[in-house]
């Protein structure tokens, strides 16, 4: 019986396998910790910040968007905030609310 995980090209795939099976688990860890984080400090917006970023790149617009939606009020990130609010709302076909929050996050940058 052949030892498949010899030939080359497959053995680079199972390597890559692994490794992103890894990192998935990394990324689930870090999302839970994360809503837990959220969980235990409601008022730290810059936490909701954090966990709406890694909603938004898990492609959970909407739940990213709630939580940017209270983040805005965090002055030192607004600008930050307002641009993913803006492309969350993109991502679900809000583009009028996407196009004015994008401006907003503009005008918040320029400040």
């Amino acid at each position: 019986m052949r030892d498949w995980a010899t030939v080359p090209e497959l053995g680079q795939a199972i390597r890559m396998v692994d490794r992103l099976a890894l990192e998935a688990k990394v990324a689930q860890e870090g999302l839970i910790l994360t809503e837990a984080q959220v969980a235990a400090y409601p008022t730290d917006l810059s936490r909701k910040y954090d966990l709406g970023k890694k909603y938004f790149h898990l492609g959970r617009y909407e739940d990213a968007i709630g939580l940017f939606q209270k983040a805005q009020e965090d002055l030192k990130q607004r600008a930050k905030v307002l641009n993913y609010l803006g492309l969350s709302f993109g991502n679900i076909g809000w583009h009028d609310e996407a196009i004015q929050t994008i401006r907003q996050a503009l005008e918040a940058h320029q400040d």
